[in-house]
C-alpha cells in the first residue's frame, strides 16, 4: 500500500508540474515581451485620439540631465518598423521618395493642382523644369528606407526658444544627421544647439549659404522656386519671387537636393490630414527624417504657453511683455495645433523622442 501511495503521489506531482509549466510559461513569455506601459497604451489607441489628460502629461517639461543623454541603439526600435501602430503604418510610406528625381518628374494632375495653389502659381511645364534642374544637381535619391544593417541616428533641430539654456549642443552634435530649418544660426549658440549641420531645409526667400558637410534641401512651394534654383546656379536672372531673393548661390551642386512635391503632398494628405494650406517647414523636416533615419531625436519644437512660436536666436521677451501672434497662427497657412498633436502621437508610440528644453 505504501509503495502504491508514493507512486500515485509522484504521478500527481508530475501532472501538477506539467500543468504549471503549460500554464505559466506562455504567461511569463508574454509578460517578458510586453512593451513599456507607454508603448502598451499606444497599442491600445488604434485611432490615437489622445484625451486631454494625456496631452497635458506629454506636454509637461521633463527634468533634464543633459550629461546622461546617450544615443539609442537602433536595434531597439528603428523608426521604420511597422506593426506597432495602425495609425503610423497608414501614414508611413516607402514608395514616395522624399527627394525629387527625374523618376518622379511626372506629377499627377491632382498633386500639381494642389501644389500650384500653395503660393498662387500658374500652370507650368514641369517636364522642362525637371530636365534643366537634373543637369545641374544629382538625379538620384541617396536615401534607403528600412536597412536592418544600418544605424542612422538623426537630430531634427527646430528653432523654438525652448532651446535657450538647454545645454543640448554636445548631444546634438553626436548624431549622424543633423537637420536644421531655414536661417537658424548656430554661431554663438553652440552650447544649446550644437555646431554641426548635415541638412538645412530652406526655400528661396530664407536661403543662406551652406558649406562643408551641409546639404541644401530646397523646399519648393511653387515651380518658381525650382526655376530660381536653376537661375541661381547659372544665369542669376531671377532676383524676385514674392520678395527679393539671392540672384546667385555658391553651394556645391552635389550637396543640393529638392524636396519632392509628391512627398510634400503626401505629408499634407496623410500626416496633416489636409489641415492648413500646407505643412510647416518643421513638419516637413520631421517627416523627412522619419523616412531617411533609423532613430529620430527632436529638439527645439514647441510653441510658447500662449501657442505662439519664438526663436532661440531672437531676443527673448521681457517678463510681462505681451506676445505677438505668430504670423502663421494669424494667416492659417499652417495648422500648428494639429501638427503639434501629430508630434505628440509620434512620441507616444515611441517613434521619436522629443527633448523639450527649457520650457
Amino acid at each position: 500500500m505504501g509503495d502504491m501511495f508514493l507512486t500515485r503521489l509522484r504521478a500527481l506531482v508530475v501532472c501538477l508540474l506539467i500543468f504549471l509549466v503549460i500554464t505559466l510559461v506562455p504567461f511569463i513569455y508574454k509578460f517578458s515581451m510586453m512593451p513599456s506601459p507607454r508603448s502598451s497604451n499606444a497599442l491600445q489607441l488604434a485611432s490615437l485620439e489622445l484625451d486631454q489628460a494625456t496631452v497635458k502629461l506629454l506636454m509637461k517639461t521633463e527634468k533634464r540631465n543633459v550629461t546622461n543623454l546617450k544615443l539609442p541603439n537602433c536595434l531597439e526600435m528603428p523608426v521604420w518598423r511597422q506593426g506597432i501602430s495602425d495609425w503610423f503604418d497608414s501614414r508611413y510610406t516607402g514608395t514616395v521618395a522624399p527627394v525629387w528625381t527625374s523618376h518622379d518628374k511626372e506629377i499627377s494632375k491632382k498633386v500639381l493642382a494642389w501644389w500650384l495653389t500653395l503660393q498662387g502659381s500658374k500652370s507650368t511645364d514641369m517636364s522642362s523644369i525637371s530636365d534643366q534642374i537634373f543637369k545641374l544637381i544629382p538625379d538620384v535619391n541617396p536615401y534607403k528606407v528600412g536597412d536592418p544593417d544600418r544605424c542612422l541616428r538623426c537630430a531634427v533641430v527646430g528653432n523654438s526658444g525652448n532651446l535657450r539654456d538647454s545645454g543640448y549642443g554636445e548631444f546634438i552634435d553626436q548624431h549622424d544627421y543633423i537637420l536644421r530649418l531655414n536661417v537658424a544660426m548656430t554661431k554663438g549658440f553652440e552650447k544649446d544647439v550644437g555646431n554641426r549641420t548635415t541638412h538645412r531645409f530652406m526655400y528661396p526667400e530664407s536661403f543662406i549659404e551652406v558649406t562643408g558637410e551641409t546639404n541644401f534641401v530646397l523646399l519648393a512651394f511653387k515651380p518658381l522656386d525650382i526655376e530660381w534654383l536653376i537661375s541661381a546656379l547659372t544665369t542669376g536672372k531671377i532676383e524676385r519671387t514674392y520678395m527679393m531673393v539671392k540672384k546667385k548661390i555658391y553651394v556645391d551642386p552635389s550637396k543640393i537636393q529638392v524636396f519632392s512635391p509628391l512627398f510634400m503632398h503626401h505629408i499634407h494628405t496623410y500626416w496633416n490630414e489636409e489641415h492648413g494650406r500646407y505643412p510647416s517647414t518643421g513638419m516637413l523636416g520631421l517627416v523627412f527624417a522619419l523616412h531617411i533615419c533609423d532613430v529620430v531625436n527632436v529638439f527645439g519644437y514647441g510653441a510658447t504657453a500662449q501657442g505662439n512660436w519664438d526663436h532661440y536666436y531672437a531676443k527673448p521677451l521681457s517678463p510681462g511683455t505681451p506676445e505677438k501672434k505668430s504670423a502663421f497662427r494669424k494667416t492659417g497657412v499652417h495648422d500648428g495645433d494639429f501638427e503639434a498633436d501629430v508630434i505628440k502621437k509620434l512620441e507616444y508610440i515611441n517613434k521619436i523622442k522629443v527633448h523639450r528644453g527649457s520650457r
